[in-house]
């Protein structure tokens, strides 16, 4: 049960976030019609991901023009709440374009500044707390925040090829404590009551609380439109969401189901083979590589400016962390093991920045009150290569 000063905090937090969404939502509103208003079509309808579906589904493609493809376009654009039977991090798709009469880019760039602003404002916000406060307003209640946040595209200029294909298959990878995982599939189960759930968090609860493990997404192949203009200049534009134009182009390729190539295997993995939580893509790290943390690592970058080395959270552009005094004797990237550091590297002279662990990617940093997942690429400038 939250606390007291949870609950002031957690309201306090929210207020930004809620204004934003609120100013959205009117923005949509208001757009709605103009949305609507369309001269023609051609849509690749995805099907969306549900609970059952482990990835994004790439293939089973519908493409669809006239009065449905406009509402099917439409209805992509503007909904930015989960529909039912949705997966959590699944995403509404149907690339494709949109043709109009009037000219839509003063309604776009509004969209656009609303969408950025929530995007913003809901950096406050840090996982556990948008999970405790979401269910309390009613205009979070089956919000998609990933929905909320893409920006419309609209093109003024005239196209002579217009050719949807897909952009490569990656993952995604985020690093927190088992005790967060624990929280993160304690909330599913209450929202699903899925015995699989239960079961995970069982086994979940038999390791440390502190070990930390790694959630290795897989990101579904992105749709992208390859764009020859009128003028010979071209264009790619990676969206989910049919493009809107001011003109309709003079030839259209639409997206095809996705042909997955084969992709090879690292044979200097860090993590068992299996994931050790399936839904979520959780994998504990190997033996030798295992450490623990006492706080959540925070995805963060490290910027060495002229009044010290700071650190900044996420897309945040305030520091949340100046570290003055910087360490003298610093190693080389080449000298950093990957995994624990059985005796951390203090950053500063004061040793309360240390580096406590790294990978092929990312370096690990403790201070007195939080600890930080450092791009490599962000620290090699400053131990050195």
């Amino acid at each position: 049960m939250a606390s007291e000063e949870n609950i002031f905090d957690d309201t306090y937090i929210a207020a930004e976030p809620l204004k934003a969404t609120y100013a959205l939502r009117s923005v949509l509103d208001y757009a709605s019609p103009f949305i609507h208003d369309a001269q023609s079509a051609e849509i690749s309808s995805i099907p969306i991901q549900t609970h059952e579906d482990p990835e994004p589904p790439t293939t089973g493609l519908t493409t669809l023009s006239g009065a449905t493809g406009i509402d099917i376009g439409a209805s992509t654009l503007l909904k930015i709440d989960y529909g039912d039977l949705q997966h959590p991090m699944a995403t509404r798709r149907a690339p494709g374009h949109i043709v109009y009469r009037d000219n839509l880019s003063e309604l776009v760039n509004k969209v656009n500044s609303a969408k950025r602003a929530l995007n913003d404002a809901m950096q406050s916000m840090d996982y556990n707390q948008w999970r405790r406060v979401q269910k309390s307003f009613k205009t979070w209640l089956r919000m998609n925040r990933l929905q909320a946040y893409r920006e419309w595209h609209w093109v003024e200029e005239p196209i002579d090829l217009l050719s949807w294909t897909w952009a490569g298959h990656t993952t995604n990878t985020e690093h927190l404590r088992v005790g967060a995982l624990i929280e993160r599939q304690s909330a599913r189960y209450q929202e699903t009551e899925n015995p699989r759930i239960a079961a995970d968090i069982d086994r979940l609860k038999e390791l440390p609380l502190d070990e930390i493990m790694m959630i290795s997404r897989p990101i579904a192949p992105t749709p992208m439109a390859n764009i020859r203009f009128a003028s010979g200049i071209r264009r790619a534009v990676k969206s989910s969401l049919p493009l809107l134009l001011a003109h309709e182009p003079k030839k259209v390729k639409p997206l095809n189901d996705f042909a997955p190539k084969e992709r090879s295997k690292r044979s200097d993995r860090t993590t068992e083979i299996a994931p050790f939580v399936r839904d979520t893509h959780a994998y504990r790290l190997l033996p030798m590589y295992r450490f623990k943390l006492p706080f959540d690592p925070c995805s963060g970058r490290l910027i060495n400016e002229d009044d010290g080395l700071k650190i900044y959270r996420g897309r945040s552009k305030q520091a949340d962390t100046i570290i003055n005094n910087i360490h003298p004797k610093l190693p080389s990237v080449a000298q950093l093991p990957r995994g624990p550091i059985e005796q951390p590297i203090p950053l500063d002279t004061n040793c309360e920045h240390r580096m406590v662990a790294a990978n092929r990617a990312f370096v690990f940093i403790q201070s007195p009150d939080a600890c930080w997942r450092i791009p490599l690429k962000d620290i090699a400038p400053l131990i050195g290569q």
